[in-house]
């Protein structure tokens, strides 16, 4: 919004957590990326990549009493999250991680 009303300028630090979709809006290719996403303190989606690091449990519709293990899921190519690749892709699960400590840690 500030990019559409044209007089807000922001500063560096303002409105990190966003992006603008002005670009998209006006018909042209939006090619900036957005930033990682933080839900809780245990669960970042950065680009492609979606990291669940909690072993509680997966919100109201989930089984209850499930102990979860970490989840990494590629989401341009499981949308649904069935393909767990934590195990296949440690080094994955280990950067997203750090990223959710740095966003913790600012």
């Amino acid at each position: 919004l500030a990019e559409v009303s044209g007089g807000i300028v922001l500063k560096d630090g303002d409105a990190e957590d966003s992006v603008s979709f002005l670009p998209s809006l006006l018909g042209s290719e939006n090619t900036e990326k957005r930033p990682p996403v933080l839900h809780g303190e245990r669960t970042i989606r950065d680009g492609k990549w979606k990291l669940i690091a909690t072993k509680g449990s997966r919100g109201f519709n989930a089984p209850k009493g499930v102990q979860y293990g970490i989840e990494l899921y590629n989401l341009r190519t499981d949308i649904s999250e069935e393909n767990n690749l934590a195990d296949e892709m440690p080094e994955k699960v280990e950067e997203l991680r750090a990223k959710i400590q740095g966003i913790l840690d600012y």
